[in-house]
């Protein structure tokens, strides 16, 4: 017999055995058996064991690994075996290098997310292993929360889990899971099987109901599609198929196709059949350098988003859907390059009860390009046509717009009777030129419009009843519109330097625009004149596709002052490097308007004023916008005249409407530090930021977070009540508080609430509330939500109160996401 540390020993294999050990290893030529004592360590061709003992048994090429006991009598150095990519460990195994057998006690290893724990079981030539009395968990604890209990299993690695009769069992208590049977995923790829449906409470509207029913079936690698159901004692039902697809570099999306069959309470007969369709798809930016297409779909057959039998209706308060198909194609000719676009849309609008329909829009864009692109045989440079840049655009539409009843009743066929269409060029013609040593900017520019409509109108008076008779013509017409203009752009900076250590320095950047306009009077506006009337002028185009320009001569000149102010300050805090903090104090603060020399009154149009001030504090944000009316008005019914306001001693004018916002965000230090980094770490991804730099993103390393925010509106008009002119004044103030805070490390609780301050019962003021509960039971997860949509109307109940709630327990493990109970309420709509 011998010692060493490490070694290898040839055997009637393929290859040597290599060994190590950090205690010893003692060899036996008689037995042909090597033991190794402490941490010790066997290879051959791939596959290794660790342990805190080994022996190898050269004659028989068997290998076996056991544990240890320290000084207290705990396991130390417990067996793990390594072959094929994958880890067992285990308190006993025993390995056939040459038959590739073995034999394993309590064993427990990670098979794709999933934890299998065995008291027996045996490694076979074809890697499948053979087990008794098992466990199968995605709990990675020792001693899971819950487990399916396995009398016997066969693993076949990278595909599945094949078992005899199985049981779930939580917190080691049997429950009435059961199976005769199961087949388990081992590997990444998807697997087709039921979905569990779950029971909602009962209710006046709906009865008792199962939901989410289905099944779900992975086509291949890059398509799987869902179905489920949703059935009501009341006779009320659902059908869904959900479809997911990604080709990678290619294309990716999703589509969702649902069927609602729903009726009133049991008193009642309404009837409504409704589909929902859904279809996103977005293509890779590698799939074609020039060519794409895109999808948004979002269509309701109903033109409703409350009437939904969803047991949380996102879409609740929606009132709008829009969808949409585009194709764009770039393109390049010589010097010339651009893109077209073919688009089909619809917009739905259902407080308006009205569709929105394109069917189709297209477009075609020239870039800007030089005049000198022109030229075949260009030498050297020419300054005044490679200045002179020219782009073109061309929009061509079918347009439809009517009441949602046309495309769902008998007069679909009158669809045609409100489309219009027609085609508008623009050309751009334009130039910059630099004065004062390229401190002032100008830039002449001349824009022309043509305009062809096939449908226009005519106005006349008739002589008998000296109405107005309007028709509408079928058949091309033309227009057209020129405009030029010129713009002066200045930008000034101003320093303000202030005296102490901090070296506090204000930074005030002004951007000062002025731009003349002149468009002299070539439209279509046609007269309508009769002894019995007063004169008016109309355009044919007031109903068509593309309206005209403007009618008459017109001379202005607009401008504009962009604000921005930033401070700096020396940070007291680096004493070596002397580094200076810069701040951004007001984002923006914009004024702009416009004079119109030829307008006979009023040249001078409103003010509008803008404002947006950058974080205060870390806490606060501010913005508002108002419009000032320079001239004076009637004092008691609010009608402008036509005097300046000062003119009239009534200043410089009133502010005839404006609307401000503040917002605070408020959280402890530890909170405002991961804000920072999670702005900072996700700064390249403009959409990634966007969400986590949002006041609403919830992270549990944020212990606890307060969003607020005030909004106020006012306006402020003189409006006719048919027989006088009255002063007209509205205000609308508005509160909203939401944010969550941790009840200890698996505790999550989040709130929302907005609040109407200007309702006119007691009742209204708080127009919709939320509560979520959130709690990691380690491996699984629970949520309690309840919340209200609208605010509470009194003397109905609670069936009247749009209420929401949903509980759900579920189990966190992607491949158990359909082992869950849920409970929930759907929010009321009839």
């Amino acid at each position: 017999m011998f010692a060493q540390q490490s070694g290898t020993v040839n055997t009637g294999l393929e290859g040597p055995v290599k060994y190590k050990a950090t205690d010893s290893i003692v060899a036996s030529i008689e037995t042909q058996k090597v033991r190794l004592y402490g941490d010790s360590y066997v290879e051959y061709e791939g596959i290794t064991m660790q342990a805190e003992r080994i022996e190898i048994d050269i004659q028989n090429n068997e290998v076996i690994a056991t544990y240890g006991l320290d000084s207290t009598g705990t396991p130390i150095g417990k067996p793990l075996f390594t072959g094929e990519g994958e880890e067992t460990s285990a308190d006993y195994i025993k390995y056939n290098f040459e038959t590739q057998q073995g034999y394993i006690r309590e064993v427990r290893t990670e098979q794709e997310g999933g934890y299998l724990h065995m008291e027996e079981a045996k490694i076979h030539p074809n890697e499948e292993i053979h087990l008794h009395h098992g466990k199968f968990t995605t709990c990675d604890l020792d001693t899971p929360h819950f487990h399916f209990k396995m009398t016997k299993a066969v693993i076949v690695p990278n595909e599945r889990i094949v078992t005899g009769p199985i049981y779930m069992k939580i917190f080691n208590i049997p429950t009435p899971l059961a199976a005769p049977f199961a087949f388990l995923p081992n590997n990444d790829s998807k697997k087709h099987g039921f979905i569990i449906p779950f029971p909602t409470l009962p209710d006046e509207r709906a009865g008792f109901g199962l939901t989410n029913g289905g099944y779900y079936f992975p086509i291949n690698d890059n398509i799987d599609t869902r179905f489920i159901g949703s059935v009501f004692t009341t006779g009320m039902f659902s059908a869904e198929n959900t479809t997911t697809y990604n080709k990678r570099y290619k294309f990716n999306g999703s589509t969702l196709v649902r069927y609602e069959y729903i009726r009133g309470r049991f008193h009642d007969t309404t009837q409504l059949s409704k589909w929902t369709v859904r279809w996103n798809h977005r293509q890779d930016a590698k799939a074609h350098p020039s060519l794409s297409f895109t999808s948004d779909i979002n269509f309701q057959s109903d033109n409703n988003a409350k009437v939904s039998l969803q047991p949380v209706n996102s879409q609740y308060f929606n009132n709008q859907f829009n969808s949409s198909m585009n194709v764009v194609k770039n393109w390049t000719a010589g010097n010339f390059r651009g893109n077209m676009t073919l688009k089909t849309s619809l917009q739905q609008n259902s407080s308006l009860g009205q569709y929105n329909l394109e069917l189709p829009a297209y477009n075609l864009t020239v870039s800007r390009f030089n005049l000198s692109d022109f030229q075949k045989n260009k030498i050297g440079t020419n300054k005044v046509l490679d200045n002179i840049q020219v782009s073109y655009r061309m929009d061509a539409s079918n347009n439809v717009i009517a009441a949602d009843s046309v495309f769902r009743g008998d007069v679909f066929g009158t669809i045609a009777d409100n489309a219009k269409n027609g085609v508008k060029h623009n050309a751009i013609v334009q130039s910059n030129l630099r004065f004062f040593g390229g401190r002032v900017l100008f830039n002449p520019t001349i824009t022309y419009n043509e305009i062809w409509n096939f449908q226009h109108e005519t106005r006349s008076v008739n002589e008998d009843t000296y109405d107005i008779d309007t028709v509408f013509n079928r058949g091309f017409r033309s227009s057209r519109n020129l405009q030029f203009s010129g713009g002066l752009t200045q930008n000034f900076y101003g320093y303000y330097r202030f005296k102490g250590d901090k070296k506090t320095r204000f930074k005030h950047d002004l951007n000062i625009l002025i731009r003349g306009t002149y468009k002299p009077d070539i439209s279509i506006w046609e007269e309508v004149s009769n002894d019995s009337i007063t004169d008016f002028f109309y355009s044919p185009f007031a109903n068509s596709r593309y309206a005209d320009g403007s009618r008459g001569e017109s001379a202005s000149i607009n401008f504009s002052l962009a604000n921005t102010l930033a401070m700096k300050k020396k940070d007291l805090n680096d004493t070596i490097n002397e580094s200076t903090i810069t701040r951004k104090l007001v984002d923006r603060f914009n004024i702009t308007g416009s004079y119109d020399f030829l307008r006979d009154s009023m040249k001078l149009s409103d003010i509008q004023f803008s404002l947006q001030t950058a974080r205060f504090l870390n806490v606060f944000n501010f913005t508002s916008n108002a419009t000032l009316s320079p001239y004076g008005h009637d004092e008691s019914t609010g009608a402008d005249i036509s005097d300046y306001a000062w003119q009239n001693n009534q200043g410089l004018g009133r502010f005839v409407s404006a609307d401000a916002a503040v917002t605070a965000n408020f959280t402890n230090q530890n909170g405002r530090s991961k804000q920072k980094e999670l702005d900072q770490n996700t700064d390249g991804n403009v959409t990634t930021n966007q969400l986590v730099t949002d006041n609403n993103y919830i992270d549990f390393d944020i212990p606890w977070k307060l969003n607020l925010s005030y909004n106020i509106r006012y306006t402020q008009a003189s409006i006719s009540n048919g027989t006088s002119v009255v002063d007209s004044f509205n205000l609308i103030q508005t509160i909203r508080a939401d944010g969550d805070f941790n009840l200890g490390e698996k505790w999550k609780f989040t709130y929302l609430f907005n609040f109407d301050l200007q309702a006119e019962a007691a009742n209204e003021y708080l127009t919709n509330y939320q509560f979520s509960v959130w709690r990691d039971l380690h491996c699984w997860e629970a949520q309690l939500t309840f919340g209200q949509l609208g605010p509470w109307v009194p003397n109905v109940g609670l069936a009247g109160q749009n209420l929401t709630f949903l509980f759900r327990i579920n189990v966190k493990a992607s491949m158990f996401s359909d082992i869950k109970l849920e409970l929930n309420q759907p929010p009321f709509f009839w």
